[in-house]
């Protein structure tokens, strides 16, 4: 197994507090914009206002990845344990207990919709609009889906599956 992981840290340069705790390759620790919750683009946007960034650290390198998920929840664990604000708490299954799950939050968390209301929503969806592309888009669309490896790869299984069914009906 290669390792190519690391875990790594985003710290607060006017606090000087841990505020992530991450796990990646590549240049993913130095990546702002990626798959970051609400709570982290905001702290960052904060610091930028304000003519700061992100001090990023690597806490530990040379890791598979599943050594590097593991050195990420126990490092998740003591900065939690050690009073840094950080702001993915919810990779700590026994941090999840403790803080709560957002999803529990939403006022319809666990609710069923009554038939009734499931009849109402289905007959609301009826009366909207159907949108239609344009063949302007339409063409975009496949020119794009065309390009893509892994659309040439299903396609050439479907016209194999395809040429099997014509020779099993003849």
């Amino acid at each position: 197994m290669k390792k190519l992981f690391y875990v790594y840290e985003h710290w607060r340069p006017d606090t000087n507090q841990c505020i992530y705790v991450g796990k990646g390759s590549g240049n993913r620790a130095r990546n702002m914009n990626r798959d970051r919750c609400n709570q982290h683009r905001g702290i960052i946007k904060d610091l930028e206002e304000r003519g700061l960034c992100i001090e990023v650290k690597i806490f530990i390198g040379g890791l598979t990845e599943p050594e590097a998920f593991e050195r990420e929840r126990s490092r998740i664990k003591f900065m939690l344990d050690s009073g840094e604000p950080i702001v993915n708490i919810l990779n700590v299954p026994e941090y999840n207990k403790r803080f709560g799950n957002p999803k529990e939050k939403h006022p319809l968390w666990g609710k069923k919709h009554s038939e009734e209301s499931k009849k109402k929503m289905k007959e609301s969806a009826k009366n909207r609009p159907k949108r239609k592309h344009t063949q302007e888009t339409k063409e975009k669309m496949q020119k794009s889906a065309l390009e893509r490896p892994d659309f040439q790869q299903n396609m050439e299984k479907m016209w194999s599956l395809n040429s099997l069914k014509h020779k099993e009906l003849n």
